[in-house]
C-alpha cells in the first residue's frame, strides 16, 4: 500500500475564524475609543465656545475621515430653523462664527 506524501493546507475552522474576527473587532473598538478620548481631551482644553467648535469640527472630521463636518444650531421655537455655526471642509475653515 502506497502512502501519499502530498500535504494539504489546513483550513481554519469556523471557531478560529470567529475568534479572529472578534479580536479584530475588539482592536478596532479600542482604537476608536482612544481616538474619541483624544478628541474629548482636546475639547476640554478650552472654555471658549468658539475654540470648542473649531476643535470639535476639526477633530471629528479627522476621526471620521470625512470631507466635511458642520455644527448646526437649531431653533426649535422657529419651526426648527437654524444656522451653521462652524464648518470644516478639507484644510480650509468654512463659515466661522455667526453673530
Amino acid at each position: 500500500m502506497e502512502h501519499s506524501s502530498t500535504t494539504q493546507p489546513i483550513a481554519p475552522n469556523l471557531e478560529q475564524q470567529e475568534s479572529h474576527s472578534d479580536v479584530t473587532s475588539c482592536l478596532r473598538q479600542n482604537e476608536q475609543q482612544k481616538a474619541l478620548s483624544g478628541v474629548i481631551a482636546r475639547i476640554r482644553e478650552s472654555l471658549d465656545i468658539d475654540v470648542i467648535f473649531k476643535i470639535t469640527v476639526t477633530e471629528v472630521r479627522q476621526l471620521l475621515k470625512n470631507d466635511r463636518v458642520s455644527v448646526f444650531r437649531f431653533y426649535p421655537d422657529l419651526a426648527w430653523e437654524g444656522e451653521f455655526i462652524y464648518d470644516r471642509c478639507g484644510s480650509r475653515m468654512g463659515f466661522g462664527t455667526s453673530s
